[in-house]
């Protein structure tokens, strides 16, 4: 595809096209420029600001490496909010690296972005030559402005310049080695038997109906020899009273957890009643009462 861009952007009507695409974009960038305070801040990152513009160029990009499976897999409010949500985390974190990067002192220069654009295949032409005009088609056709394309390969040259740093300083430790010499130098034994399915075959030929019906009563006949035995796994935990047995324990600890404790050992109070009743009618004279009385006595007594 960008072969077919490189080569339709030659003739005359396409640069003339390219000249109207280019100079909206100049003015709006000299109109940005004045007007840079206006623009949307949706994060700021230190002292770096990730405007709109910056989040719109990254969701654009993200939505389309997802291609025709953006709709399907987003197709809901709540996981777009969450697409967006990861959108800008990817710009917050690259602008962390980007920080942290250019607090180490690694950058890439105007000269290494220079050698590597004229290097790029993509901006040049069938001769080999670096083409303006093809290089700023594809960076319109991508969204990005030459500003952007330039801040990303200065990023991607300090990136490359830390891990070159970290991998020309790696170290091996002796045990590491001896553990790789180990490694290396592992074998395997294996002892095996080859039985030649023909030495059975002129016994046995399971392929007709007969040698099925002997294939099945010797099945049936020793089913026990293709059983698994049942299996239990069980968890459990011992406690033996022999591993408390040494611990002596004084009065005083004793009496210690019994004052901390002490309402394990408080029991409600309790009563025990015993009622005797002797029976008189409402209407009973005075000898009669007396009679009860003498016998509530007795049992008193008793």
């Amino acid at each position: 595809m960008l072969e077919s861009i490189r080569n339709k952007s030659k003739g005359p009507v396409a640069k003339f096209v390219i000249g109207l695409i280019v100079i909206p974009f100049a003015f709006t960038g000299v109109y940005s420029y004045f007007n840079s305070g206006s623009a949307n801040v949706v994060a700021v990152v230190n002292d770096s600001e990730i405007t709109l513009r910056d989040f719109e160029q990254a969701y654009r990009t993200q939505q389309q490496n997802w291609g025709e499976n953006f709709d399907r897999f987003f197709s809901t409010d709540e996981r777009l909010q969450q697409f967006r949500m990861s959108v800008l985390d990817q710009l917050i974190n690259q602008r962390l690296s980007t920080q942290a990067l250019r607090d180490m002192g690694l950058r890439g220069s105007d000269e290494d972005i220079k050698q590597q654009i004229l290097a790029n295949p993509q901006f040049q032409d069938e001769n080999g030559n670096f083409d303006l005009d093809v290089y700023t088609l594809l960076l319109q056709t991508a969204g990005l402005t030459p500003d952007q394309y330039q801040n990303a390969l200065k990023s991607d040259i300090a990136s490359n310049q830390f891990f070159n740093s970290l991998s020309s300083t790696n170290f091996s430790l002796d045990y590491e080695l001896l553990r790789h010499q180990k490694l290396e130098a592992q074998t395997r034994d294996i002892d095996y038997l080859v039985v030649a399915k023909s030495a059975f075959a002129e016994t046995f030929d399971f392929s007709t109906e007969e040698g099925q019906q002997e294939l099945q009563a010797y099945y049936d006949a020793n089913q026990d020899r293709f059983r698994i035995p049942e299996k239990v796994s069980i968890s459990y935990l011992l406690i033996k009273k022999s591993d408390f047995m040494n611990n002596e324990i004084s009065e005083e600890d004793i009496l210690e957890y019994y004052e901390n404790n002490n309402d394990l050992f408080t029991g409600t109070d309790r009563r025990k009643i015993a009622h005797i009743l002797v029976n008189v009618p409402v209407d009973a004279d005075e000898a009669t009462i007396n009679a009860a009385q003498t016998k509530i006595n007795e049992a008193k007594a008793a």
